[in-house]
């Protein structure tokens, strides 16, 4: 049998061409060659045989796994491959792809390759650690750099419009078609704020559609579900859940939409820009996401023959079909990430987009995790199971996590308290030899780390105190953010002094169509921050609901003792984080505030779920479901809590919220064996006689149950309080989805 180059298995004459920027690798020496026959089966035997170029690189054999699928350029099909990572948290997966993109360059004969990042500080780090070679770009800058774009300035003949100019651009664009919108209702009725809300529904469905895979076709039609901006709609079908009552007349739910993806069709058409004629827009500017859309609509080349994609969980669909798109052009493919980890969905990332992804080739884990041990692994895979067993369980990729660390870690229970909580973590660190330990606290809203940190200092005068993305390393100016909101708080804490008058707000975000600045009651500057998504407010906001007329003396002091302070990141007490802003990061002392979301609340009504989904149950479910929303502003909540408890490295203290599920199933295992209730508090039909569990069915693996999806709700928390909402066989079940999850921990998937 002939000798052929590993991973040669037949001449083709149709291959790929090599583009310029990609020589044909140079040629091996006679003993670097093996005898291989064309089955891929044998192929991947005799690659996982080879040893890499530096057997003692210390990776595991999950990551030399994922290293050993790189191709070199004559060895990918010409129908390309598409190779998707799922990493777990801490696990290495940057230093994967250094592996994977060293073994390209220097053992494979590529000349190039790209690697794509998320955000800024994520391609900084990058091009620090990887070879020369690497072409380490944001998504948005290669989009941009395809289009001759700079990332600042655009290519010098149309400007960039920050997305919240848009909507007055919107609403001077559009105002007779949203005057034409409105002609029904009563004149006296239909106010500024009226016409910036439909403007603002008009952007949002452009905004939309620029972050989706959608064509220019369907991406308007407004007959289809999920093309229009969901809270529009749910404004015209004047649903509950909408955040601002619809006026008198004001068109319904198929007339509204239909205008809304109209007006949005007409206003992407201005948006785009003539790459290949004038370089202008009809309407003057342009946006990141309208370059981005414009670059996967036009299928533009990436120029290397590999493409390595980190912290893909977070890509749009737009991004991802834009680089999926791809491989039918012959090129090898790694999409690297956590689609339990995504935590962007307000910028259009869903996690279901890369777990449903198509055409994937070959898929790989890494599970093991250098960052904590088992003791911290379990309460990651707590969630996970959560997850999986829930309507969400079909938007991510199944895993569990091992905690590889030779340090076990501990996990605690918080104290309400939070000095009490800090305290006692750094007591513990020093009791186990951690010289001058500080504690993280990580939270999912900002105003919920200012009041801790305002806690916290005035029960310890002398503590230092520094905030994660300035003081204590990090990406985004935090402390910046926050020394404006505190000066702008005092305008917004005169409305909630005269809550009966208007107040002007001078700020950009409220001047009206003509100019001027609009005016406020306490109520309505409230209603309005959230109508309109101006998140930037939440502080101003959150900051009097918690302290209320001592918010000033408040605001003075953490100004004072936080922001104004001069703190050494290797010698404070404390360092604030948002979870978002914290992914990717990692500390000894981890201390969880107790404001996500509730995980102790199940659904055990199996059958009533099949019926709501048009299925006819042929059996009933022998288990629960954890009661986690698929869809809503909550979604991304569940993936908050992986996140945050999985950036300790030693020391985890949790709120109760997350302890609730525990001993939830404990309660539920006594309740359902009738272990310890007295014979006159037990009311026959609500309780599970021994024998009634014992004859259960086995509780099925998680990964062969159907996901169900509901919007029923019962309350969380204890049993005891609550036995009467849950029914004889309720309780069974959720006593089974305890017993399953006790076997999930012990064994994993």
């Amino acid at each position: 049998m002939p000798l052929r180059k590993v991973g040669q298995i037949r001449p083709r004459e149709d291959a790929s061409p090599v583009t310029p920027e990609e020589p044909a690798p140079q040629r091996q020496r006679e003993d670097d060659l093996i005898d291989l026959t064309s089955s891929d089966e044998e192929l991947d035997e005799a690659l996982s045989q080879i040893p890499l170029a530096r057997p003692n690189d210390g990776l595991t054999d999950q990551q030399r796994d994922v290293v050993r699928a790189a191709k070199a350029p004559d060895d990918i099909p010409p129908g390309g491959e598409i190779i998707r990572v799922t990493a777990a948290a801490g696990t290495g997966k940057t230093t994967t792809l250094e592996h994977v993109a060293r073994r390209l360059l220097q053992d494979l004969g590529h000349r190039k390759v790209t690697y794509l990042v998320f955000n800024k500080a994520a391609q900084a780090e990058a091009q620090n650690r990887l070879h020369g070679n690497v072409v380490c770009r944001t998504l948005h800058a290669q989009a941009y750099r395809l289009m001759s774009f700079d990332e600042e300035n655009g290519n010098g003949k149309v400007s960039l419009k920050p997305e919240e100019e848009m909507p007055k651009y919107v609403l001077e664009t559009f105002r007779n078609d949203i005057n034409r919108f409105y002609e029904r209702v009563p004149k006296d009725l239909v106010k500024y704020n009226a016409r910036r809300r439909c403007a603002f529904f008009i952007w949002k469905t452009v905004v939309r559609f620029m972050q989706s895979a959608d064509d220019e076709i369907e991406g308007f039609e407004h007959w289809r579900f999920g093309k229009c901006y969901y809270p529009a709609v749910l404004h015209a079908k004047g649903s509950p859940g909408a955040k601002e009552k619809r006026l008198p007349n004001e068109p319904e739910e198929k007339e509204a939409t239909k205008f809304y993806c109209k007006c949005a069709e007409r206003l992407w058409r201005k948006m785009r820009v003539d790459f290949n004629g004038t370089g202008l827009s009809e309407c003057g500017f342009w946006t990141y996401d309208g370059v981005m859309k414009q670059v996967q609509l036009e299928d533009c080349e990436v120029p290397t023959r590999t493409i390595l994609v980190d912290e893909s969980q977070d890509c749009t669909p737009c991004q991802i079909t834009w680089i999926e798109d791809k491989r039918a052009r012959g090129k090898q493919i790694f999409f690297v990430g956590d689609s339990a980890q995504t935590i962007y969905s307000f910028r259009g990332a869903k996690s279901m987009h890369l777990a449903g992804m198509n055409g994937i080739t070959r898929d790989f884990q890494l599970t093991n995790s250098f960052r904590f041990g088992p003791n911290i692994a379990a309460v990651a895979n707590t969630i996970l199971f959560g997850k999986m067993n829930s309507p969400q369980g079909h938007t991510f990729t199944h895993y569990s996590v091992v905690g590889g660390n030779p340090n076990p870690g501990t996990v605690s229970r918080s104290s309400e308290d939070v000095t009490e909580a800090i305290e006692t973590l750094l007591a513990r660190a020093r009791e186990e030899g951690e010289k001058e330990p500080s504690v993280t606290l990580l939270a999912w809203k900002n105003v919920s780390l200012i009041v801790a940190a305002l806690k916290y200092l005035s029960a310890k005068e002398d503590a230092r105190i520094a905030i994660y993305g300035n003081d204590a390393g990090g990406r985004g100016g935090k402390k910046e953010t926050w020394a404006k909101a505190c000066k702008e708080v005092e305008l917004i804490f005169k409305m909630y002094q005269e809550p009966d008058v208007q107040h002007e707000m001078p700020y950009y975000e409220f001047l009206d169509d003509k100019g001027r600045y609009e005016h406020f009651t306490y109520a309505e500057f409230k209603s309005v921050v959230d109508a309109r998504e101006l998140g930037k407010y939440n502080v101003h906001v959150g900051l009097i609901e918690a302290y209320g007329s001592a918010t000033m003396t408040k605001v003075k002091a953490f100004k004072e003792r936080v922001l104004r302070a001069k703190v050494d990141p290797a010698r404070c007490d404390v360092i604030l984080s948002t979870v978002n802003q914290a992914k990717g990061a990692e500390w000894s002392n981890v201390l969880v505030l107790d404001d996500l979301a509730t995980l102790a609340a199940f659904n055990a009504d199996a059958d009533g779920l099949n019926r709501k989904r048009g299925h006819r149950p042929t059996k009933p479910a022998p288990f629960a479901e954890f009661q986690w929303k698929e869809y809503g502003d909550d979604f991304n909540l569940w993936y908050l809590w992986y996140v945050a408890c999985t950036r300790a490295k030693r020391r985890l203290a949790v709120p109760a919220a997350y302890f609730d599920v525990e001993e939830s199933f404990e309660e539920a295992r006594r309740v359902a064996t009738n272990e310890g209730v007295e014979e006159e508090e037990v009311e026959a039909e609500e309780f599970v006689e021994v024998e009634e569990v014992r004859a259960l069915p086995e509780p099925w693996r998680s990964a062969q149950r159907p996901a169900v999806t509901s919007l029923t709700f019962i309350p969380p928390r204890q049993f005891a309080a609550k036995r009467g909402l849950y029914t004889a066989k309720q309780v069974a079940r959720i006593h089974a989805l305890g017993v399953e999850k006790d076997r999930f921990l012990s064994r994993g998937l």
